[in-house]
């Protein structure tokens, strides 16, 4: 564990920024305003392993030369074989990215694709995987964050997007489905408590299929003020939890709203 004391830290691995149970993060934010039992718990317990994260943390840590120690190079092709889903689960238990000899094969070309790219420039003249730790004024809330690439001019993240999503209109539409504003208005928010400064926040995104094509992108201030919202709603509700040490829901049965596309044939028009 390292402190909490306000200030940017450099050099802290991940597993110690992540095992952090004493501040509140935008990740931990997202699930809070969702689930708060869910939160609860996984404050306690972690967060179940997915295949899908992999990828893309081995891909930031070639990216940004981070020296991700959570990284395990599996020594297997593919997943198929008992020994080899073995070892995936004996490292996800020790809480590391495993990652066979394909994938990792995969993951040199989309970092490779990045580096070569004019966007590449974007990381460079900063530091990697800056670790903020501030307090909020308002709720006296311990936060955190881990910025992938600070510089003295802006706040540069990298995100990974499946084949054919990596442009504007379909990457809009993942970053509304993941609630990617949320956490850009939080790193922000941190780099302006700890520097006085407002850096402006970009997305380099890069699809992870050939020709891996890399594109960059500024939300709206609208957007990054709705999820500067949720941040405070956030906030506030971790404060009140906190202090009563209650994170149940109410015990009710609950009305759901399905997806418009699930509509009575009587209201479909032919």
């Amino acid at each position: 564990m390292t402190d909490t004391l306000p200030g940017i830290r450099l050099g802290i691995p991940e597993l110690t920024y992540h095992s952090d149970t004493r501040t509140l993060s935008a990740s931990g934010a997202k699930t809070l305003l969702s689930d708060p039992e869910r939160f609860a718990w996984e404050r306690s317990h972690g967060r179940p392993p997915k295949a899908a994260f992999d990828l893309g943390g081995v891909v930031h840590a070639l990216v940004l030369r981070s020296g991700d120690e959570r990284i395990r190079i599996i020594d297997a092709y593919d997943w198929r074989t008992k020994a080899a889903q073995d070892a995936r689960k004996a490292a996800w238990a020790a809480g590391l990215t495993p990652i066979n000899r394909t994938e990792f094969l995969q993951a040199t070309k989309i970092a490779g694709a990045v580096r070569r790219h004019p966007l590449g420039e974007l990381f460079t003249n900063g530091q990697a995987e800056a670790s903020l730790y501030w307090t909020d004024p308002e709720t006296g809330v311990a936060c955190r964050a881990r910025v992938d690439w600070l510089r003295e001019d802006m706040i540069v993240d990298l995100k990974t997007a499946r084949y054919g999503t990596g442009t504007a209109d379909t990457f809009g539409r993942q970053a509304a489905s993941f609630n990617y504003p949320l956490p850009a208005a939080v790193y922000t928010e941190a780099v302006e408590a700890l520097t006085g400064k407002t850096l402006p926040f970009i997305t380099v995104a890069v699809e992870t299929e050939p020709p891996y094509i890399v594109r960059a992108y500024r939300y709206t201030d609208g957007d990054l003020d709705q999820g500067r919202a949720q941040w405070h709603e956030a906030l506030r509700e971790y404060a009140a939890r906190d202090a009563a040490n209650d994170w149940t829901v109410p015990a009710e049965i609950e009305l759901i709203a399905l997806p418009a596309w699930y509509a009575p044939l009587e209201d479909l028009e032919f």
